[in-house]
């Protein structure tokens, strides 16, 4: 699963950026886009190939996580979502500490260099797996969204945030678009 999982976000991410045709947010400069649309030929076919390969990665973790519910990942669920106060801190200044300065200054701030226990992960990865699980969760989402509403299937709903809104105290102007309705405001 590691590396279908790698090599699957390095194709998402070369094509998601490849995707990008306005400059101002492209952070590969233009050159990027020009290049993915030469190999995909096409845009259109860089777009699907986008799509294909999300598709692809989402049902084969869903698969996955529902196949192996029991061994994997209701275990891997509970233990990134398990802390203890006392020993997952420790750990976290104990090795941060470790990594910069080494045993002997550790020792000379009066800490012993022995790291705490930890269960099958360390703190260390809880903090990045929690991110790491609930970002996946939102951009499957996010992507079936989009796929469905390019396809007309379903009416996406974007609540856009007028820019001087939070700031200057100048007063929060909100509008609801309806996408599918190609921008109508609908009031409410």
């Amino acid at each position: 699963m590691h590396w279908f999982n790698t090599v699957c976000w390095l194709f998402l991410l070369g094509t998601g950026v490849g995707l990008i045709d306005n400059p101002a947010l492209q952070p590969l400069g233009m050159w990027w886009p020009r290049v993915m649309k030469f190999v995909f030929n096409g845009g259109a076919n860089l777009l699907h190939a986008h799509e294909l390969c999300g598709l692809v990665w989402a049902g084969v973790f869903l698969i996955y996580g529902l196949g192996f519910f029991r061994t994997a990942t209701l275990p891997f669920i509970k233990e990134i979502f398990t802390f203890s106060p006392k020993t997952d801190f420790m750990w976290l200044v104990k090795k941060g500490m470790q990594m910069t300065m080494g045993d002997k200054e550790l020792k000379k701030l009066g800490f012993e260099p022995i790291i705490p226990d930890q269960g099958f992960y360390n703190v260390g990865q809880k903090l990045f797996a929690i991110p790491a699980l609930l970002g996946g969760f939102i951009i499957t989402i996010t992507g079936v969204i989009m796929m469905l509403s390019k396809q007309n299937l379903i009416d996406v709903i974007v609540v856009q945030v007028h820019p001087y809104s939070f700031c200057n105290r100048r007063p929060r102007v909100f509008r609801i678009v309806d996408s599918h309705l190609y921008g109508r405001h609908c009031k409410g």
